[in-house]
Protein backbone atom coordinates (compact mmCIF):
# COMPACT_ATOMS: atom_id res chain seq x y z
CA UNK A 1 0.00 0.00 0.00
CA UNK A 2 1.54 3.34 -1.22
CA UNK A 3 1.94 5.97 1.93
CA UNK A 4 0.59 9.23 1.76
CA UNK A 5 1.77 11.77 4.26
CA UNK A 6 -1.61 13.72 5.25
CA UNK A 7 -3.93 14.61 8.30
CA UNK A 8 -7.66 14.70 8.76
CA UNK A 9 -9.43 16.77 10.80
CA UNK A 10 -12.94 17.94 12.04
CA UNK A 11 -14.17 21.50 12.80
CA UNK A 12 -17.89 22.37 13.61
CA UNK A 13 -19.25 25.13 11.13
CA UNK A 14 -21.54 26.57 14.12
CA UNK A 15 -20.55 25.36 17.31
CA UNK A 16 -23.98 26.07 19.22
CA UNK A 17 -27.75 26.35 17.88
CA UNK A 18 -30.69 26.30 19.65
CA UNK A 19 -32.74 22.79 19.84
CA UNK A 20 -35.64 24.36 18.26
CA UNK A 21 -39.34 23.19 19.06
CA UNK A 22 -41.61 20.12 17.73
CA UNK A 23 -42.75 20.91 14.18
CA UNK A 24 -40.15 23.06 13.05
CA UNK A 25 -37.22 22.30 10.80
CA UNK A 26 -34.57 20.08 12.59
CA UNK A 27 -31.42 21.99 13.50
CA UNK A 28 -28.74 21.02 11.83
CA UNK A 29 -24.96 20.71 13.26
CA UNK A 30 -22.37 20.75 10.23
CA UNK A 31 -18.84 19.11 10.96
CA UNK A 32 -16.70 19.84 8.28
CA UNK A 33 -13.86 17.29 7.97
CA UNK A 34 -11.15 18.51 5.87
CA UNK A 35 -7.86 16.68 5.16
CA UNK A 36 -4.55 18.11 4.12
CA UNK A 37 -0.92 16.98 2.83
CA UNK A 38 -0.61 14.33 -0.18
CA UNK A 39 -4.39 14.37 -1.09
CA UNK A 40 -3.94 12.70 -4.69
CA UNK A 41 -5.33 9.32 -3.59
CA UNK A 42 -9.14 8.21 -2.22
CA UNK A 43 -9.62 8.38 1.21
CA UNK A 44 -12.03 7.09 3.56
CA UNK A 45 -12.26 8.47 7.51
CA UNK A 46 -14.97 6.65 9.80
CA UNK A 47 -16.45 8.68 12.64
CA UNK A 48 -19.02 8.17 15.44
CA UNK A 49 -21.27 10.21 17.81
CA UNK A 50 -20.34 9.92 21.17
CA UNK A 51 -22.08 11.74 24.64
CA UNK A 52 -19.76 14.72 26.03
CA UNK A 53 -20.31 17.12 28.80
CA UNK A 54 -21.68 17.50 31.89
CA UNK A 55 -25.27 16.96 30.73
CA UNK A 56 -24.63 14.59 27.25
CA UNK A 57 -27.14 14.70 24.73
CA UNK A 58 -29.01 11.25 24.45
CA UNK A 59 -30.17 9.39 21.11
CA UNK A 60 -33.61 10.98 21.47
CA UNK A 61 -31.99 13.86 21.23
CA UNK A 62 -31.43 13.26 17.28
CA UNK A 63 -33.64 13.38 14.73
CA UNK A 64 -35.36 10.00 13.79
CA UNK A 65 -33.65 8.43 11.22
CA UNK A 66 -29.93 10.27 12.03
CA UNK A 67 -27.08 8.20 12.10
CA UNK A 68 -24.85 7.67 15.08
CA UNK A 69 -21.51 6.17 13.00
CA UNK A 70 -20.84 6.43 9.10
CA UNK A 71 -17.56 7.26 6.78
CA UNK A 72 -16.70 10.12 4.96
CA UNK A 73 -15.30 9.36 1.50
CA UNK A 74 -12.63 11.54 -0.18
CA UNK A 75 -12.46 11.12 -4.12
CA UNK A 76 -8.95 11.80 -5.17
CA UNK A 77 -7.89 15.36 -4.71
CA UNK A 78 -10.84 16.16 -2.63
CA UNK A 79 -10.14 18.22 0.80
CA UNK A 80 -13.52 18.37 2.41
CA UNK A 81 -16.96 16.90 3.20
CA UNK A 82 -19.12 17.67 5.55
CA UNK A 83 -21.41 15.30 7.96
CA UNK A 84 -24.61 16.58 8.61
CA UNK A 85 -26.04 16.04 12.18
CA UNK A 86 -29.81 16.60 12.25
CA UNK A 87 -31.43 17.45 16.40
CA UNK A 88 -35.00 16.80 17.80
CA UNK A 89 -36.86 19.49 18.99
CA UNK A 90 -38.71 19.67 21.87
CA UNK A 91 -40.70 21.74 24.16
CA UNK A 92 -39.28 20.35 27.26
CA UNK A 93 -36.90 23.11 29.94
CA UNK A 94 -33.76 21.68 30.03
CA UNK A 95 -29.88 22.20 29.92
CA UNK A 96 -27.79 22.59 26.93
CA UNK A 97 -26.64 19.48 25.85
CA UNK A 98 -23.33 18.07 24.20
CA UNK A 99 -22.31 15.90 21.71
CA UNK A 100 -19.39 14.92 19.54
CA UNK A 101 -18.35 13.89 16.18
CA UNK A 102 -15.29 12.03 16.47
CA UNK A 103 -12.82 10.38 13.67
CA UNK A 104 -11.76 6.97 13.86
CA UNK A 105 -8.21 6.20 13.67
CA UNK A 106 -8.79 3.04 13.23
CA UNK A 107 -7.88 1.69 8.99
CA UNK A 108 -6.52 5.18 7.96
CA UNK A 109 -3.35 4.07 5.41
CA UNK A 110 0.25 4.72 6.38
CA UNK A 111 0.94 8.33 6.60
CA UNK A 112 -2.12 9.62 7.44
CA UNK A 113 -2.82 10.73 11.07
CA UNK A 114 -5.56 12.74 12.49
CA UNK A 115 -5.03 16.28 13.83
CA UNK A 116 -8.45 17.24 15.04
CA UNK A 117 -9.78 14.16 16.13
CA UNK A 118 -13.43 15.42 17.38
CA UNK A 119 -15.38 18.29 17.78
CA UNK A 120 -18.32 19.59 20.27
CA UNK A 121 -21.59 20.38 19.45
CA UNK A 122 -23.90 22.20 22.23
CA UNK A 123 -27.76 21.82 22.15
CA UNK A 124 -28.98 24.82 23.40
CA UNK A 125 -31.79 24.68 25.43
CA UNK A 126 -35.08 27.81 23.56
CA UNK A 127 -37.64 26.23 25.78
CA UNK A 128 -38.09 29.33 28.50
CA UNK A 129 -37.48 29.58 32.16
CA UNK A 130 -40.99 29.61 33.89
CA UNK A 131 -41.14 31.57 37.45
CA UNK A 132 -44.59 30.08 39.43
CA UNK A 133 -46.44 32.06 42.17
CA UNK A 134 -47.95 29.66 45.43
CA UNK A 135 -50.49 29.61 46.29
CA UNK A 136 -51.96 31.06 42.81
CA UNK A 137 -55.07 31.21 44.52
CA UNK A 138 -56.16 34.22 46.28
CA UNK A 139 -55.39 34.80 49.90
CA UNK A 140 -57.82 35.85 52.61
CA UNK A 141 -57.33 37.05 55.88
CA UNK A 142 -59.12 38.63 59.11
CA UNK A 143 -57.86 42.20 59.30
CA UNK A 144 -57.40 42.17 62.87
CA UNK A 145 -58.25 44.48 65.32
CA UNK A 146 -56.29 47.17 67.13
CA UNK A 147 -53.48 45.47 69.75
CA UNK A 148 -54.11 42.10 68.05
CA UNK A 149 -52.41 39.54 64.84
CA UNK A 150 -52.57 41.84 61.57
CA UNK A 151 -53.41 40.09 58.72
CA UNK A 152 -50.30 38.82 57.28
CA UNK A 153 -50.48 37.39 53.34
CA UNK A 154 -47.18 35.10 52.21
CA UNK A 155 -46.75 33.81 48.91
CA UNK A 156 -43.59 31.96 47.54
CA UNK A 157 -41.91 32.13 44.21
CA UNK A 158 -40.87 29.14 42.57
CA UNK A 159 -38.89 28.21 38.92
CA UNK A 160 -38.41 25.55 36.90
CA UNK A 161 -36.32 25.51 33.57
CA UNK A 162 -33.03 26.59 33.32
CA UNK A 163 -31.48 27.49 36.99
CA UNK A 164 -28.36 28.55 36.12
CA UNK A 165 -28.41 31.83 36.68
CA UNK A 166 -29.66 34.36 39.64
CA UNK A 167 -33.11 35.83 39.00
CA UNK A 168 -35.03 38.90 40.36
CA UNK A 169 -38.74 39.32 40.43
CA UNK A 170 -40.42 42.73 41.24
CA UNK A 171 -43.93 42.85 43.25
CA UNK A 172 -46.27 45.49 43.74
CA UNK A 173 -49.76 45.44 45.55
CA UNK A 174 -52.31 47.25 43.98
CA UNK A 175 -56.08 48.23 44.71
CA UNK A 176 -58.54 45.76 43.03
CA UNK A 177 -62.25 45.61 42.34
CA UNK A 178 -65.32 47.57 43.52
CA UNK A 179 -64.27 47.54 47.31
CA UNK A 180 -60.17 48.13 46.52
CA UNK A 181 -57.50 48.42 49.33
CA UNK A 182 -55.78 51.87 49.56
CA UNK A 183 -53.22 53.10 51.63
CA UNK A 184 -54.30 53.42 54.83
CA UNK A 185 -54.84 49.64 54.85
CA UNK A 186 -51.15 49.21 54.80
CA UNK A 187 -49.88 51.82 57.30
CA UNK A 188 -49.45 54.51 54.87
CA UNK A 189 -48.00 52.97 51.52
CA UNK A 190 -48.81 49.61 49.23
CA UNK A 191 -46.71 47.52 49.90
CA UNK A 192 -44.06 46.39 47.43
CA UNK A 193 -40.34 44.74 46.95
CA UNK A 194 -38.44 42.34 45.13
CA UNK A 195 -37.14 38.40 45.73
CA UNK A 196 -34.09 37.14 44.03
CA UNK A 197 -33.54 33.83 42.96
CA UNK A 198 -29.81 32.54 43.83
CA UNK A 199 -27.84 30.84 40.62
CA UNK A 200 -29.15 26.78 40.90
CA UNK A 201 -32.04 27.47 43.09
CA UNK A 202 -36.00 26.72 42.60
CA UNK A 203 -37.70 29.05 45.31
CA UNK A 204 -36.62 32.66 45.85
CA UNK A 205 -34.71 33.39 48.99
CA UNK A 206 -37.87 34.58 50.44
CA UNK A 207 -41.20 34.34 50.27
CA UNK A 208 -43.03 37.87 49.49
CA UNK A 209 -44.73 38.60 52.79
CA UNK A 210 -46.82 41.64 53.94
CA UNK A 211 -48.82 42.64 56.65
CA UNK A 212 -52.17 44.94 56.89
CA UNK A 213 -52.79 47.25 59.74
CA UNK A 214 -55.46 46.68 61.77
CA UNK A 215 -58.42 48.49 62.52
CA UNK A 216 -62.18 48.92 63.94
CA UNK A 217 -64.19 49.74 61.51
CA UNK A 218 -66.69 48.31 60.33
CA UNK A 219 -66.43 47.83 56.63
CA UNK A 220 -66.16 45.62 53.39
CA UNK A 221 -64.11 42.99 52.65
CA UNK A 222 -61.37 44.84 50.62
CA UNK A 223 -59.22 43.71 47.38
CA UNK A 224 -56.08 43.70 46.37
CA UNK A 225 -53.84 41.74 44.04
CA UNK A 226 -49.92 41.49 43.82
CA UNK A 227 -48.32 42.11 40.72
CA UNK A 228 -45.45 40.63 39.40
CA UNK A 229 -42.32 41.51 36.95
CA UNK A 230 -39.40 40.59 35.77
CA UNK A 231 -36.13 42.76 36.64
CA UNK A 232 -34.33 44.58 34.08
CA UNK A 233 -31.27 41.91 34.83
CA UNK A 234 -33.61 38.49 34.09
CA UNK A 235 -32.17 36.30 31.96
CA UNK A 236 -33.89 36.11 28.05
CA UNK A 237 -36.36 33.63 27.43
CA UNK A 238 -37.76 33.49 31.40
CA UNK A 239 -41.62 33.89 31.63
CA UNK A 240 -43.79 34.55 34.46
CA UNK A 241 -46.56 32.14 34.63
CA UNK A 242 -49.21 34.47 36.59
CA UNK A 243 -48.30 38.51 36.57
CA UNK A 244 -50.74 38.57 39.65
CA UNK A 245 -52.81 37.01 42.43
CA UNK A 246 -55.08 37.95 44.41
CA UNK A 247 -56.12 39.00 48.14
CA UNK A 248 -58.27 39.72 50.41
CA UNK A 249 -58.64 41.56 53.50
CA UNK A 250 -61.63 40.27 55.36
CA UNK A 251 -63.71 42.65 57.50
CA UNK A 252 -64.01 41.12 61.19
CA UNK A 253 -65.55 44.33 63.08
CA UNK A 254 -69.08 43.87 63.99
CA UNK A 255 -71.28 46.72 64.52
CA UNK A 256 -73.46 46.67 68.51
CA UNK A 257 -76.80 45.13 68.82
CA UNK A 258 -79.68 47.71 67.39
CA UNK A 259 -81.23 49.86 69.50
CA UNK A 260 -84.18 51.92 68.78
CA UNK A 261 -85.13 55.30 70.02
CA UNK A 262 -87.89 58.10 70.24
CA UNK A 263 -86.82 61.47 70.52
CA UNK A 264 -89.28 64.11 72.88
CA UNK A 265 -91.65 66.77 70.99
CA UNK A 266 -93.00 69.76 72.17
CA UNK A 267 -94.97 72.34 70.73
CA UNK A 268 -98.02 74.18 71.39
CA UNK A 269 -101.67 73.10 71.98
CA UNK A 270 -103.80 75.33 69.61
CA UNK A 271 -106.83 76.87 70.48
CA UNK A 272 -109.06 75.31 68.57
CA UNK A 273 -109.36 71.84 66.44
CA UNK A 274 -106.72 69.09 66.68
CA UNK A 275 -102.80 69.33 66.90
CA UNK A 276 -100.49 66.64 65.05
CA UNK A 277 -97.62 65.54 66.64
CA UNK A 278 -94.58 63.60 64.71
CA UNK A 279 -92.42 61.76 66.72
CA UNK A 280 -89.27 60.32 64.94
CA UNK A 281 -88.38 56.94 66.18
CA UNK A 282 -84.82 55.93 64.77
CA UNK A 283 -82.14 53.07 65.47
CA UNK A 284 -78.49 52.54 65.98
CA UNK A 285 -76.23 49.55 65.44
CA UNK A 286 -76.49 47.03 63.47
CA UNK A 287 -79.55 47.60 60.52
CA UNK A 288 -79.18 45.28 58.17
CA UNK A 289 -82.45 43.53 59.39
CA UNK A 290 -85.72 44.92 58.88
CA UNK A 291 -87.13 45.95 62.32
CA UNK A 292 -91.13 46.10 63.64
CA UNK A 293 -91.61 48.31 67.15
CA UNK A 294 -94.97 48.91 68.08
CA UNK A 295 -95.59 52.10 70.05
CA UNK A 296 -98.60 53.08 71.86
Amino acid sequence: MATSNQQVSVALAQAVLPEGNPGDTPTQFDFVVTRSGETGAELSVGWEIQVAGTDPAEVNDLAPGQLTAGTVNFDAGEEQQTVSVFIAGDSAVEADEQFTLTLDANGLPAGTTLGTASAVATISNDDPTTVFISPSLAQAFDEGNPGGNPATFSYTLTREGDLNQELTVNWQVTPQGDFAVDVDDFGGSLPNGSVTFEAGASEANTPITFAASTDSAVEPDEQFQVELSLAASAPAGTLLQLEEVGGRIVNDDVLPPPEVSIADHSQAEGNEGTTDFTFTVSRTGDTTDEVTVDWA
